[in-house]
């Protein structure tokens, strides 16, 4: 009986431990089977051979040389100067005015028409301009440069030189050229480089007080600069009742001052009416020059010790 009961005990043990080795552990909730799990984090990729990057050289631009903004208002000034040339010397009147400056036709109180009837007024007179050559350009000042320039000038009728042909003569009839050479102002408005009507600078204004002499009042008003020359304006009044005359070959009427150098005023004559005003007298000097006269002495007898009439400080 008993070894009947151990029997029995001994296979119930032996099934036990069979059926616990046959038992799989179940998996989580939502869990993948561990052979799964493997798979996904680890996909299979096909080998491929690797393409490295192969070196690229950057295009680089290309360097141009960069113009000396100085110079290029230099030749700017250059290119408005001939267009300027061509336009009178093509007869194309209103053009040539649409090239003058604002500033200048302001201090001659003209307009563009004004200025494109005396260019016309020229060429019905048979003046003509060719073969402009542009030889320099000197600046001046921050709006002003200055354009020497050499071009022949044809101007029928007699020549104003000695050797000129007689009026009456073939090459009269037909024109003497004249070679002129002159410094061309070019004056910058609103960023473009035009031409000054008559070769003008600038101008000045003048405060000075009238003085009187002899019943003969002056009183100076303004003064001009030109590529080649200084000119006074002036008012001028005989309060007398007897005609004066200035400029008398026994005086100098009048003498400029810049600084220590003195300059003779070009030889001219007033001829003053009684109680008769002259309202632009002039005196000028001839030449450029970088600075306003600082002194101005009119009317000084030549063969004596005596003052000048009048002496006018300007600066």
């Amino acid at each position: 009986m008993k070894t009947k009961f151990a029997f029995i005990t001994a296979m119930i043990i032996l099934a036990s431990a069979i059926l616990s080795a046959c038992q799989v552990q179940p998996a989580a909730a939502g869990a993948a089977p561990i052979q799964a799990q493997v798979t996904q984090a680890l996909p299979a990729v096909e080998p491929t051979a690797a393409q490295l990057p192969l070196p690229t050289q950057e295009p680089t631009a290309a360097q141009t040389p960069t113009q000396d903004p100085a110079q290029a208002q230099v030749e700017q000034a250059e290119q408005a100067a001939r267009a300027y040339f061509a336009a009178v010397s093509e007869g194309n009147t209103e053009d040539a005015a649409d090239l003058l400056s604002s500033f200048s036709l302001m201090v001659f109180q003209m307009t563009r028409g004004d200025a494109a009837s005396a260019l016309q007024a020229q060429k019905i007179e048979g003046a003509r301009w060719s073969d402009l050559d542009v030889q320099e350009t000197l600046p001046f000042d921050a709006q002003t440069m200055l354009v020497r320039v050499r071009y022949s000038e044809t101007i029928k009728g007699p020549a104003a030189t000695v050797t000129a042909p007689t009026p009456t003569s073939p090459d009269a009839q037909k024109g003497t050229a004249e070679i002129k050479e002159a410094l061309w102002p070019m004056r910058l408005e609103n960023g473009a480089w035009l031409y000054n009507w008559d070769n003008l600078i600038d101008f000045r204004t003048l405060d000075a007080r009238a003085q009187t002499m002899n019943g003969i009042t002056i009183m100076p008003v303004q003064m001009n600069r030109y590529s080649d020359r200084i000119q006074l304006s002036m008012l001028v009044q005989n309060r007398t009742n007897e005609t004066v005359v200035f400029g008398q070959a026994n005086e100098t009427l009048g003498t400029f001052h810049f600084g220590e150098k003195t300059v003779v005023a070009e030889k001219t004559q007033w001829i003053l009416n009684p109680l008769r005003s002259v309202p632009a007298a002039t005196l000028e000097v001839k030449g450029l020059y970088a600075n306003y006269p600082d002194t101005i002495e009119i009317r000084k007898w030549n063969n004596y010790n005596v003052q000048p009439w009048y002496v006018f400080h300007l600066q």
